[in-house]
């Protein structure tokens, strides 16, 4: 998906919102939670926008950081893109387990892991356990 193209749809920006480390220069602070708007009403708006945040952590760092914020509108996102006329974004239904088994093999062949994306502990011992099952098994 692209961010860029997400906003130019349904805000009319062509760009990221990016907030601000300090709070209260940040343009997303009323939509927050209550105990974190420090009084503030909410004014969630109506359509879903993308926007990066400081990459803060490894896993944000590792999956590039943009985040979408999706609004009132119960649509997915993939309906703003087609009703646009925008094909920059792929929804993938898998129906079969033996397609599925499929493309992760040839993700792994390329060189994606599961702990790629995914910095954590539960990824890399999942890694681990299937790259030493297919060594067993060979």
């Amino acid at each position: 998906m692209s961010p860029s193209d997400l906003n130019k749809i349904t805000t009319g920006f062509e760009s990221n919102i990016v907030p601000k480390r300090n709070i209260d220069h940040c343009p997303t602070k009323s939509w927050l939670p209550g105990m974190l708007r420090e009084g503030l009403t909410s004014k969630v708006p109506e359509n879903p926008f993308a926007f990066k945040h400081p990459l803060v952590n490894p896993r944000i760092s590792a999956q590039k950081g943009c985040f979408t914020f999706h609004g009132k509108q119960l649509k997915g996102i993939e309906e703003y893109f087609f009703s646009a006329g925008n094909g920059c974004i792929a929804k993938l239904v898998l129906k079969t387990p033996s397609k599925r088994t499929e493309i992760l093999k040839q993700l792994y062949s390329l060189g994606f892991k599961e702990d790629d994306i995914y910095c954590d502990l539960n990824s890399l011992t999942k890694r681990i356990v299937r790259e030493q099952s297919l060594l067993i098994d060979a």
